[in-house]
């Protein structure tokens, strides 16, 4: 169509009609005639005229839009000159008009509806001027044949518009719309889709060897391959909304999508490629050309609108881009992913850099930067690397990769190996002038192998800066080898002959390197920098490494290690065997001026040993024998001494060693943690985020002091997985606490916003390569690059599987873990949790004593209050709960029970105080739970048959712990425990330690109440005593006296009520029998069973004076 509106806009068609029609209305005014009407014909002149100045000066040049107004003007302009006539009889002069506008009509629209509309009207007016005028019955039959040409002009125009459209947008081979008529048939397919709610896919195909089929059968053949492409296109099921070729063996379908929802990439790729794997299953096979079976195969790339575009212009080059990642890796099916960009094809700004690349050469815009060559051994430089930069004047300074692949693609490549040369042989020979003699390497293009006579040029060029030949190395990688060997073997042997000596760049990428080390004669060896990232993370790696070194020494090479991004690489090389050493961790690239300042001051050289090396040397030597420089000292990492390993007192003295690790530790300013918080990507709350904290304060390490076993699992951490830092990290509510960190300083985040948060949410194990290319990460990496680039942790996770916090590592530079690495971590969280479980055993057990010492100091009648205060406090410290009541009976034998110690955590409100007598439904409890003689945790107050509903809401009791006081003759009394919130499930160390010191401490209890002269009895409907009862520890009944007396461990089992079971039921404490098999003591117990103490299994403490009296009972 567009092709017509040019053809007819360049041969003036549409502005004929208005000026020939004008001039003929200006010869009819002033031509003397019997047919002349002036007013009606000075009207039609005026029309004209307009519709001829309208052509002329509109800008847009809509040629429907034209022809629509010359043919509906031109129209009404003869039609007022007929009309305004005064003879009986219409001129035949204004009749002959009419054809030609209706050829106009025509032109209007392509569809019939629009042309057909516009040619009725122009015969409607001829009709109607005709019978005012009295035509139809003067001349019919001129009216007839005016009115059959009029409507046959308009049929010839508007048929051959739609042959025009045809030549131009179909294709002449296949009968398929071609690429012109593309954006008019495939776009509206795809609008219609989208408006009825439903995606749209478009598919480009490619025939696979169809060259062969060419060069095999010949182009008629590949002709005839084609059409039957073509035809089996139009047959594919679901049926194609489109069918088109764009060109050579290239086609595209639009077809019909599933209707618009929510579904992520996995889905939607997975999706689109079992669509385009049906599709080429119905098109590959055999078709017969020529009497010939031919295979054709077909790969195709997809794209969805509106996901990846909503217009054809858009989603043409990503389905494009799918076919070329998929043809590239050998896939039937490519679906564009927003990874591909970038990455297939060129982008425009490359193109736009290449074009300019010549100018900047002439401009003088490139710039040569220089990296040292560190000797390994000596730790000096023999060498430095030229890399060429490009300032651009608008883009600023540019890296190599943004501009030197496109011109290795180009001839332009050897016009800039050139100047490289150039510039980096004056700039050597400049140094040689200043006393620097440090030779230079360059880089050689697989280009210049073509070029004639390269060893002679090369050599003049050493010769006209006045340079011996071993000064030049020239570098040349593999791939360039691989597409002429036996030219690139007669070049470089030619100069290595010359003197010139050769590097082979980026070993172990390419596809012959050992054919290449056999064959041509290369002076070093360079590992590629990809291995020596690699090998510090991964053993294999390291072995690879190390076998490049052993082979390129056999063969008399010089092996240099590229890409020593940090000290840990340097070591390993080093120890590895390498010759040189290259990477911005010994030295960045730098320019010519600057490198030679420092190569003025002299470095400190690397040294395996970590010793320092020997001052650099006077630079101004002679020639003869050209001094090397030194490089710095990279700082060898150390771990630091746990504090129960350094020494104390006052002559400890601080020592220069232990100085060193200490100024070694990264400190973390204040400053970047809290831009840390402000700028991380905070990590969602795990489901259980209620049990977790609960869980989390049950073990009460957050806002301790560091610990010596803590930090030691921090340091281990670090050393198996061969990081620098490591951490152990608890998260809070709002923070992560770091209760050991190795190798570095900080404070807590006031966040979550750092890894172990994200261990937390997701309760995976959890390793990140690169935290720069994580979003959630990317803040670590982008305030202190130094301090967090990879990232790997375990999660801490308790027996229930709520996860506290986790164990994790980090390095400066992207690395990954081994599998034994990763397992070795996870082991290490696993033993940390065991660390745990002890330390909470180890303070709850330190707390039942400091309990009953506390216990131990009340000795007259009236301290019983006090006593029963300091006991119910013991108990909700241990349990961590709201209240602790303890209740004891009126009178020996009384069913009645009073409060007689209350403890309440600050904050928490009491629903009882202290001598508050029982009501009749709590004295139903306490003899239920004295007749089960053990602890009962009821973990759903509401749900259980302890404790009814009313009750449970009138005291706002959640969960509930209730602790019988067993005596000699059974329930002394109660310990009554209430959480305001639900407790789904009691800690069995809890429980244990809980119930150690109820048995102890209820003889406290006892003496006192004994001493005011209410003799505990046995409460009513308990039941007898059973011969294991606690209140008998040494087997004979009746209480030892003092509290200590008792034998009882914290160990065996601890059944717990079911959190949503009818009823709650007794906890077993433990076996109350010192020959019971199954314990699990918490604290050191003697071969007998009983804790340490005693011989009569009371723990040992510290004898009083006042313990006499109560020993003698």
């Amino acid at each position: 169509m567009r092709a017509m509106r040019a053809a007819v806009q360049r041969s003036g068609y549409l502005v004929a009609l208005p000026l020939v029609g004008t001039l003929f209305l200006i010869v009819m005014l002033v031509a003397p005639s019997d047919v002349q009407m002036l007013p009606a014909t000075f009207a039609a002149l005026v029309v004209s005229a307009a519709t001829l100045a309208y052509l002329l000066l509109d800008r847009r040049h809509d040629v429907r839009r034209q022809a629509l107004v010359v043919s509906l003007t031109m129209t009404a302009a003869m039609t007022t000159a007929i009309l305004g006539g005064d003879g009986s009889r219409a001129p035949l002069a204004f009749l002959l008009w009419f054809p030609w506008a209706g050829s106009y009509a025509g032109l209007v629209s392509s569809r019939r509806g629009p042309a057909v509309a516009v040619t009725g009207v122009i015969c409607a007016a001829l009709t109607v001027a005709m019978t005012i005028r009295g035509g139809l019955t003067a001349i019919p039959l001129t009216y007839v044949s005016c009115l059959l040409s009029t409507i046959g002009a308009a049929a010839f125009a508007s048929g051959f518009l739609g042959w025009g459209r045809g030549q131009a947008f179909n294709d002449p081979l296949t009968g398929l719309t071609n690429r012109a008529g593309m954006m008019h048939a495939a776009e509206p397919a795809i609008a219609e889709m989208l408006l009825a709610g439903r995606s749209a896919i478009l598919m480009v195909l490619d025939v696979n060897r169809f060259r062969e089929i060419n060069t095999a059968l010949g182009h008629q053949a590949g002709d005839e391959a084609l059409r039957e492409f073509a035809d089996l296109l139009r047959r594919v099921s679901p049926t194609p909304l489109f069918v088109g070729r764009l060109g050579g063996d290239e086609f595209v379908l639009v077809l019909p999508g599933k209707v618009l929802t929510t579904e992520d990439d996995d889905e939607r790729r997975d999706r689109l490629g079992r669509l385009g794997r049906e599709v080429l299953d119905q098109l590959d096979g055999l078709v017969r050309i020529r009497g010939i079976d031919v295979e054709l195969e077909s790969t195709a790339g997809l794209a969805a609108a509106p996901r990846n575009g909503d217009r054809l212009s858009a989603l043409l080059p990503c389905a494009d881009a799918a076919l070329a990642n998929a043809k590239r890796d050998g896939a039937r099916v490519g679906v564009w992913t927003s990874g591909m960009a970038g990455t297939v094809g060129v982008r425009s700004w490359e193109l736009a850099l290449h074009a300019q690349l010549r100018r900047a050469i002439a401009n003088r815009e490139l710039v040569l930067y220089y990296q040292p060559l560190q000797d390994a051994a000596t730790g000096r430089v023999s060498g430095v690397e030229a890399l060429v930069r490009w300032c651009h004047p608008e883009r600023g300074l540019l890296p190599p990769g943004s501009f030197l692949p496109m011109a290795e693609r180009s001839t332009l490549i050897i016009d800039l190996t050139w100047w490289e040369l150039d510039e980096a042989l004056g700039q050597c020979a400049a140094w040689v002038r200043e006393g620097l003699h440090i030779p230079v390497s360059a880089n050689l293009s697989a280009r210049m192998l073509v070029v004639d006579d390269l060893p002679r040029l090369i050599t003049r060029r050493l010769e006209a800066y006045d340079l011996p030949p071993d000064m030049l190395t020239l570098e040349i990688t593999e791939s360039a080898l691989i597409s002429q060997p036996a030219r690139a073997a007669t070049m470089l042997g030619e100069l290595r002959t010359a003197g010139v000596k050769l590097a082979l760049d980026d070993f172990g990428t390419g596809y012959s390197s050992m054919e290449i080390l056999k064959a041509l004669p290369f002076d070093e060896m360079k590992i590629d920098k990809g291995f020596v990232a690699d090998a510090r993370g991964s053993l294999p790696d390291v072995a690879i490494v190390r076998s490049v070194i052993d082979l390129g020494h056999r063969l008399g090479l010089r092996v240099v290690g590229e890409g020593v991004e940090d000290e840990e690489s340097a070591r390993m090389l080093i120890e590895l065997g390498v010759d040189l050493l290259q990477g911005d961790a010994l030295s960045p690239p730098l320019p010519a001026d600057e490198l030679a300042a420092l190569l003025r001051g002299g470095y400190r050289p690397v040294a395996a040993s970590g010793e320092e090396a020997e001052a650099a040397p006077d630079l101004t030597a002679p020639a003869e024998a050209p001094p090397a420089v030194a490089m710095p000292a990279v700082a060898m990492p150390a771990v630091a001494m746990p504090e129960t390993e350094r020494p104390t007192g006052e002559e400890e003295v601080e020592s220069p060693a232990a100085a060193a690790r200490k100024a070694a530790r990264l400190v973390v300013p204040d400053e970047t943690t809290e831009l840390w918080v402000k700028t991380g990507m905070t990590a969602p709350n795990p489901p259980d985020e209620t049990e977790r904290l609960a869980a989390l304060h049950r073990y009460r390490i957050l806002d301790t002091p560091p610990e010596p076993e803590f930090d030691a699992l921090a340091a281990l951490a670090a050393q198996v997985t061969d990081c620098r830092y490591g951490y152990l990290v608890f998260i809070d509510v709002n923070r992560e606490w770091f209760k050991a960190v190795h190798g570095v300083e900080l404070t807590d985040l006031g966040a979550r916003v750092g890894p172990g948060s994200y261990i937390v949410a997701s309760g995976e194990f959890l390793e990140i390569a690169d935290t720069t290319r994580d979003l959630r990460y990317a803040h670590l990496a982008r305030i202190e690059p130094a301090h967090v680039i990879f990232v790997a942790g375990a999660p801490l996770r308790t027996s229930e599987g709520r996860v506290l916090g986790a164990l994790s590592v980090s390095d400066r530079v992207p690395r990954r873990l081994t599998s034994a690495q990763r397992a070795a971590l996870q082991e290490l969280a696993a033993h940390t949790m065991r660390l745990l479980d002890a330390r909470l055993e180890r303070l709850l057990l330190k707390e039942v004593e400091a309990g009953l010492d506390r216990l131990d100091r009340f000795w007259h009648r009236q301290d019983l209050t006090a006593a029963a205060a300091a006991f119910a406090d013991t108990v909700r410290s241990l349990c961590g709960a709201d209240t602790a009541a303890v209740m004891l009976p009126d009178l020996p034998g009384s069913s009645v029970f009073r409060v007689t110690g209350l403890s309440v955590a600050e904050g928490a409100r009491p629903v009882s105080a202290v001598g508050m007598r029982t009501t009749l439904e709590a004295e139903e409890v306490v003899r239920q739970v004295a007749g089960s003689r053990r602890p009962v945790f009821v973990p759903d107050a509401q749900a259980s048959t302890v404790l009814s509903s009313s009750m449970a809401r009138k005291m706002e009791v959640a969960s509930a712990l209730m602790v019988p006081l067993m005596g000699e003759g059974g329930a002394q009394g109660l310990v009554a425990v209430r959480w305001v919130r639900p407790m789904r499930r009691l800690d069995p160390d809890v429980l244990r330690a809980v119930t150690l010191f109820t048995r102890q401490g209820r003889y406290t209890l006892e003496r006192l109440l004994t001493a005011a002269g209410k003799a505990a009895g046995p409460a009513p409907h308990t039941g007898p005593a059973s011969p294991d009862s606690p209140a008998s520890p040494n087997g004979h009944g009746g209480p030892r006296g003092s509290s200590r007396g008792s034998a009882a461990v914290l160990g065996g089992r601890a059944d717990t009520a079911s959190a949503s079971g009818p009823s709650a039921r007794p906890c077993t404490a433990g076996p109350d029998s010192p020959g019971d098999d199954d314990r699990s003591h918490l604290g050191s117990t003697r071969g007998d069973g009983r804790v340490g103490g005693d011989h009569d299994g009371r723990p040992a403490r510290r004898p009083r004076p006042a313990d006499t009296t109560h020993r003698a009972r």
